[in-house]
């Protein structure tokens, strides 16, 4: 049964962010609000809520895919790495989860920063696709995550 068919509710709280990006904690923590209320899950505020998803991003990395001719880059891959809490009063669940996108960088600063930011919150997205199941598992069965 979906979390919100049996009136399981949820608070997300912002995520800490640990990493050179300011913007990265907000948009994983949209990320996550969004992807949970697309899967049936209520999202509300913390007095109201029976459980509460909090994080940090801990990982943001960048490796070079490709090379041009002229021994530029042309196509890179970023890497978000999240640790995250599940908690309902007295238990609560660690995760840990990572996801990456791919982009084609470009001579233009501008056009490369659109590009890799992008990637980064399609890789926020991934990586809450990922974690949303596990999330939904807790609070509808009380499961712990799996080992790792």
């Amino acid at each position: 049964m979906p979390p919100s068919q049996s009136g399981h509710t949820v608070s997300v709280i912002a995520f800490e962010n640990d990493t050179q990006e300011p913007i990265l904690g907000s948009q994983v923590t949209s990320a996550f609000k969004e992807t949970l209320i697309r899967r049936g899950v209520f999202v509300s505020n913390p007095d109201k809520a029976m459980f509460t998803l909090s994080g940090k991003v801990n990982q943001l990395g960048q490796v070079l895919l490709a090379l041009n001719s002229n021994g530029q880059a042309s196509a890179s891959r970023v890497t978000i790495g999240v640790e995250h809490t599940v908690s309902e009063k007295t238990n609560l669940v660690k995760f840990n989860a990572s996801a990456s996108a791919d982009y084609f960088n470009s001579q233009d600063s501008d056009q490369d920063r659109t590009a890799k930011d992008r990637a980064m919150r399609e890789a926020s997205f991934r990586l809450a696709e990922k974690m949303a199941d596990d999330v939904a598992d807790f609070i509808t069965n009380g499961m712990t995550p799996p080992a790792e």
